[in-house]
């Protein structure tokens, strides 16, 4: 066991002469666990390998982080991916950073481990219980997880070469456009990108009264609670900045903000399938179903960068059965759908952009809340899509999003609200629970290890990957969505509107 592990290892700077140690025993036989408590350091290492190789065997890996080669108790957002940028290796800024990449890498790591099935929990348990403290297998997790990120940041080069290897992977591959002959197709999917971005603009355009409504306008409310005033979000996101300068809210201010910004949802519903819901997975099933019965809205908090300031982004998430077929040959429906809504808070507490894409990264469209202009974009990027000047909200009034039945696209965005929709009031769920989901007696996530929802490919798959996105069309988990075909775009880049605006004077 200890053998290829210590090969693996032979290029770091760390205990070197205990492994030396552990694999001369290990010739003799194959030492258990319990000989790697005299090292905790290297004890730590170990467990991780023998958890990780848990989480491969059983494919419960989490996609929502970057793992960093060499780091095994640390993984990266493209947030902290960015920060890099700003930060010495000998400055207090450094550790703050890390404390963060170590936080996402326990996040990860108790989701997996959560996700494990019973047995293989149970033999960790026994086989690591005493070896390293902590309180049960998760509290192993994170003694391991700290004890490696002060080891591995100890010295002075091993923090050059984690500030040199926690990126951000890109959801784009430089093969498939190379196979694909990338700069000849891209030109006929930049069509039809330009073509749905006509009828799109058409659609926003025309006055909310005018729309048409093929079955029942229903409006999904959020819970009542207490809206803040401009000046008490101003000094919330002023006071709650953490030690990389992100506003970061939590508990009761957390819960304000998302209430104040909570958008009504009116979607025209003809069948079940244009209903909010809760996706859940029942036992023996191999793809998860949204339960339609109690609808819910989940939540997510992420920042983007204007500038040198990080700004706050509230996310609002709202998944739909599926979005059918109207033929053999539609290729874009399928198996489940799901709408994010986004609201980007600048520092004086009003919004500085709304922006919303489909859960497979699809039809993204911004909003500004302020006076911009689209960047010049050039023949191979496929800028920034914006079918109204600003949205027009009614002071006082929630932001109303209407919805298209069975596209799930969105038609109209601003108020007021329908007077004769049908209205409930829908509940509130974290996104993270997406990451461990009840399934039977055990626990499973809603994404697989590559960030997707199994079982919602769509048929665009077979002629949209010249483009270079693994599996486009389907549903995806936080921080794996493209949201350009043409260039590259993530949703969750940290640039993504400094790149694509420009302030209008």
């Amino acid at each position: 066991m200890l053998l290829p592990y210590a090969l693996s290892r032979v290029t770091r700077p760390g205990p070197l002469l205990a492994l030396v140690v552990l694999v001369l025993a290990g010739c003799a036989g194959t030492p258990s666990p319990q000989s790697l408590a005299k090292d905790p350091v290297t004890a730590c290492r170990v467990f991780v390998d023998d958890f990780q190789a848990e989480v491969d065997r059983h494919g419960v890996g989490d996609a929502q982080s970057y793992r960093i080669r060499g780091f095994d108790s640390l993984r990266v957002n493209r947030f902290l991916d960015d920060q890099r940028q700003y930060i010495e290796p000998e400055s207090r800024a450094f550790r703050a950073w890390a404390d963060e990449l170590q936080a996402l890498g326990e996040q990860g790591h108790l989701i997996e481990l959560a996700n494990l099935p019973p047995g293989s929990r149970q033999r960790l348990g026994e086989d690591w219980r005493g070896v390293v403290p902590g309180d049960g297998l998760a509290g192993i997790v994170s003694h391991c997880g700290r004890t490696l990120m002060f080891a591995d940041t100890a010295d002075p080069h091993d923090r050059e070469r984690l500030l040199a290897r926690a990126e951000a992977g890109e959801e784009y591959s430089r093969t498939r456009r190379i196979l694909g002959l990338y700069y000849l197709t891209a030109v006929g999917v930049n069509l039809g990108v330009n073509s749905w971005h006509r009828e799109s603009t058409e659609v926003h355009r025309t006055p909310a009264d005018e729309l048409d409504i093929h079955g029942e306008l229903v409006r999904y409310q959020p819970p009542p609670g207490e809206i803040l005033s401009q000046e008490a979000i101003a000094g919330l996101l002023s006071e709650s900045r953490d030690r990389l300068g992100r506003p970061l809210p939590r508990g009761e201010q957390r819960e304000k903000l998302f209430n104040t910004f909570a958008p009504a949802w009116e979607v025209d519903v003809v069948s079940g399938d244009d209903r909010i819901g809760v996706p859940v997975w029942e036992p023996g099933a191999a793809m998860a179903q949204i339960d339609t019965s109690q609808p819910r809205v989940y939540r997510h908090l992420s920042h983007v960068r204007w500038g040198d300031q990080p700004l706050l982004q509230l996310n609002y998430v709202a998944w739909f059965p599926a979005r059918p077929k109207t033929s053999f040959f539609d290729y874009l429906g399928g198996h489940m759908d799901g709408v994010i809504w986004r609201v980007t808070l600048a520092p004086d507490g009003a919004p500085m952009m709304y922006d919303t894409i489909h859960t497979c990264g699809c039809y993204h469209t911004f909003y500004p809340a302020r006076p911009m202009q689209v960047a010049d974009s050039g023949l191979y990027y496929e800028g920034a899509f914006v079918p109204l000047e600003k949205p027009l909200q009614p002071e006082g009034e929630r932001m109303v999003i209407r919805l298209e039945h069975r596209t799930h696209y969105t038609e109209h965005v601003g108020g007021p609200a329908d007077p004769d929709a049908e209205e409930f009031v829908h509940d509130w769920g974290e996104y993270n629970e997406l990451r461990s989901l009840p399934w039977g007696t055990a626990r499973r996530s809603l994404f697989t290890p590559r960030g997707m929802v199994a079982g919602t490919e769509r048929g665009e798959r077979w002629f949209l990957w010249p483009m270079g996105i693994a599996n486009p069309g389907a549903m995806r988990q936080w921080g794996r969505h493209p949201t350009a075909f043409i260039g590259r775009r993530h949703f969750d880049d940290v640039d993504v509107f400094e790149r694509d605006f420009e302030v209008r004077e």
